[in-house]
C-alpha cells in the first residue's frame, strides 16, 4: 500500500471546496535534471502555480551527500517544512508541472516522514484543461505562509529505502534473484546503448535489474488513480520487455538518482502488487561506487 493517495483534478477541486476544518495546500515539486536547462524554481516564481502553493525543492530537502538529493533525515525534513510554513494537519496536494516527473518523489518524502494526509495529483495538464484555478501572478517567495514549527517523529526510511550496501550484497551473493528489481530509466540508458547525461558516468544497469521505464506507466503524462488501469499498463510493459512481477517476492526500484523510480514504485503499489523499496542512490551511486565488472549492458 502506498503512503499517499492519487487524486484526480476533479476530486481535488471538490476537496478544496468542501474542506472547512483544515488547510488544503498545494505543493509544487517540479524538478528536472540541470542538463535540461529548465529552471523550475524560477518558473514557479515567475510563471504559474496552483494558488497558494509552496515550492518543495528536491535539491534542498536532502541529506548532505556526494550523491544527488538523497532522502533527508527527520531533522532536516522538519526544518525545511517549517521554513515552508506547513503544519502537520495540513492536507497536501503534491504535483509537478512536468507531466509527473518528480512529484512522486516529493509525495514519498512526505509519506516517509509520516505526514497524515498526502495526495498526488494524477495530471497537472488535465487540471489546467479543466480550467481549475491557476495563479499566473509573479511571487517573490517559495511559500505564502509564515514560518511554522513542523514536528514529525515518524521516520520510515528503513521500511521504504534500500541502501547501497544492502543492494550490493544482494547482487554479490546472487540473492537478487529472489527480488523483483526494476530500473525506471529509458531502455537505451538501461541497456548501455546511449551515454548517461551526467558527465563521466558509465551507462548500463545493475546486474539483476529489469527495464521498466517510468513512461510505461503514464498515459499522456497522467498517472492513473485506478488500480486496474495501472495493472494493465504494467502487464503491457512486462509483456513487451519479456519481464514479469512475482507477487511472492519483495520489490526494489531504481532510476538515475531516485526520482523517477518513485513513479514506478507508486504504480506497483497502487496496482496492488505489494510494497516496493527505493534504491535511493540509484544508478549514479552504483556507477560511482562499483567498477565496470558490476555493470550489465544487455537486456534482461
Amino acid at each position: 500500500m502506498s503512503l499517499y493517495k492519487l487524486i484526480t483534478p476533479e476530486a481535488f477541486h471538490k476537496l478544496v471546496q468542501s474542506e472547512t476544518g483544515r488547510r488544503v495546500i498545494a505543493v509544487d515539486a517540479s524538478w528536472i535534471p540541470t542538463e535540461s536547462h529548465v529552471d523550475t524554481k524560477n518558473d514557479f516564481l515567475k510563471k504559474e502555480r496552483i494558488p497558494n502553493a509552496v515550492f518543495f525543492d528536491i535539491d534542498k530537502v536532502k541529506t548532505d551527500s556526494k550523491y544527488p538529493h538523497m532522502m533527508p533525515t527527520l531533522d532536516i525534513f522538519n526544518r525545511e517544512m517549517s521554513k515552508l510554513g506547513l503544519l502537520r494537519d495540513d492536507i497536501l496536494l503534491v504535483y509537478d508541472r512536468l507531466e509527473n516527473f518528480s512529484a512522486s518523489r516529493c509525495a514519498l518524502t512526505f509519506g516517509i516522514f509520516g505526514h497524515p494526509l498526502v495526495y498526488l495529483l494524477t495530471s497537472y495538464s488535465k487540471y489546467k484543461e479543466a480550467n481549475f484555478p491557476i495563479d499566473t501572478k509573479e511571487v517573490n517567495d517559495f511559500t505564502p505562509f509564515p514560518k511554522s514549527k513542523y514536528v514529525s517523529d515518524v521516520d520510515l526510511r528503513d521500511q521504504e529505502i534500500i541502501s547501497f550496501e544492502t543492494l550490493h550484497n544482494l547482487v554479490k551473493t546472487g540473492e537478487i534473484k529472489n527480488y523483483n528489481f526494476f530500473d525506471a530509466r529509458v531502455y537505451e540508458r538501461y541497456a548501455g546503448k546511449v551515454a548517461e547525461p551526467r558527465p563521466g558516468l558509465r551507462s548500463g544497469h545493475v546486474p539483476g535489474a529489469s527495464s521498466l521505464p517510468f513512461k510505461d506507466v503514464l498515459v499522456d503524462g497522467e498517472l492513473s488513480s485506478d488500480a486496474l488501469t495501472l495493472q494493465s499498463l504494467l502487464q503491457k510493459s512486462f509483456k513487451e520487455r519479456g519481464t514479469s512481477i512475482d507477487e511472492t517476492k519483495p520489490t526494489i526500484v531504481m532510476c538515475a538518482s531516485g526520482v523517477t523510480a518513485c513513479i514506478i514504485k507508486t504504480a506497483i503499489e497502487v496496482a496492488g502488487y505489494g510494497k516496493a523499496k527505493l534504491y535511493d542512490g540509484s544508478w549514479t551511486e552504483w556507477a560511482l561506487r562499483t567498477g565496470p565488472e558490476e555493470t550489465e549492458t544487455s537486456s534482461n
